[in-house]
């Protein structure tokens, strides 16, 4: 059956559409779709505390993505996508890679692409109830690398392994190898999308790549800079292990996940850090977050939504007394006047428990953040 470029969304990426597709000969429009998505992301952020060197505010551009999807008789599939971000300060690739899909539950996918995890990893940001992802899933989990992997997705289970490239980062150490696998399980869904279970589990091995190995990452303002570390670990793999679940009943929404991270250096040693979040949220106005495709989105079919949500977090690095323990409350609420346009604000306050040679600081930062985003 032939099949016609695609058009789901508006304005800017509706008109780059149509030039592409206008510009393919029609034997090519006869074979491929084409689904073209973008969004940006602009943050206005106030943070102040002890964990942060001075109080400050910030306006900046947390992302701004392009991408686009194609299909070819639905035997392969590609995705190319890339970003800017003012956190990188620079444009990067995101997803670049091919999918083939002999039968209609398996997919093998080439190229570079989000390694398997856990629900809040695997779910994009546009897409998150909070502005970012957890503390606990930032310092536990990994994002994209280049690879090979393997989906096969059944009737209400999904399993996901991929075989990844990480790169050597110190001289004398190649790069190595990423074992990463994710599985869920979905034993009941609703209609309407809104009443559901769902839970799973990851796994993930990795190599040494590096002398020295340690967690650094942001707390309440990534735009300020990495606030929690962990004591530097020589040669060290590092086996993760994560559990999440989450259930949607009407319009209320819980989800958690749980992490444990082992770190076995070279000379025998072991380290263990562990984290979990638990985020709760309510549909004040219009439908609630639906589930589909093993993530929990906004309601496509809501002319207008309003929600709130409230999550803590935390992320234990501390071992032989060094290391830092980090807890982050967040409050949040999110406006859809349409499912393009999304303005949210939402306030965090972190705690952080930091030691060095057995010796404690306390630490405290709050931040209030208003944000912007556009959706197509």
């Amino acid at each position: 059956m032939a099949k016609q470029c695609k058009f789901n969304f508006k304005p800017l990426a509706g008109v780059i559409s149509a030039v592409i597709c206008a510009a393919l000969p029609l034997s090519a429009q006869a074979d491929f779709e084409y689904e073209l998505s973008a969004d940006a992301m602009l943050d206005a952020v106030n943070y102040s505390g002890s964990e942060f060197s001075e109080n400050g505010q910030e306006l900046y551009l947390r992302r701004a993505n392009l991408g686009i999807e194609l299909e070819y008789n639905k035997l392969l599939n590609a995705e190319i996508s890339g970003e800017y971000s003012e956190l990188d300060e620079e444009y990067s690739f995101k997803d670049v890679y091919v999918g083939i899909t002999p039968l209609k539950l398996l997919e093998f996918r080439v190229g570079r692409f989000k390694e398997p995890a856990g629900l809040e990893r695997n779910q994009g940001l546009k897409n998150q109830v909070f502005l970012e992802r957890s503390l606990a899933t930032n310092v536990f989990s990994f994002g994209r690398k280049t690879g090979i992997g393997v989906i096969v997705d059944g009737d209400g289970w999904n399993v996901e392994g991929a075989l990844m490239n990480q790169q050597g980062k110190d001289e004398g150490y190649d790069d190595s190898r990423v074992l990463a696998l994710h599985a869920s399980y979905n034993p009941y869904r609703n209609d309407a999308k809104t009443d559901f279970l769902h839970i799973g589990t990851s796994y993930s091995k990795r190599d040494a790549t590096e002398r020295r190995y340690d967690i650094d990452e942001p707390t309440v303002a990534p735009i300020y800079g990495n606030t929690i570390h962990s004591q530097r670990y020589r040669d060290a793999d590092i086996t993760s292990y994560g559990f999440e679940g989450a259930v949607g009943y009407k319009k209320l929404l819980l989800q958690a996940e749980y992490f444990d991270q082992t770190f076995n250096e070279a000379d025998g040693d072991e380290y263990i850090h562990t984290g979990y979040y638990l985020t709760g949220s309510y549909t004040l106005l219009g439908g609630a977050r639906q589930y589909r495709k093993g993530e929990v989105k906004s309601n496509k079919d809501a002319p207008q939504i309003l929600e709130i949500a409230a999550r803590i977090s935390q992320a234990d690095t501390v071992n032989d007394g060094e290391g830092d323990s980090a807890d982050v409350a967040s409050l949040i609420v999110n406006y859809y006047p349409t499912k393009n346009y999304r303005l949210a604000l939402e306030y965090a306050a972190s705690d952080i428990q930091s030691y060095d040679n057995n010796v404690p600081l306390t630490l405290d930062g709050q931040a209030i953040t208003a944000r912007i985003q556009l959706s197509f």
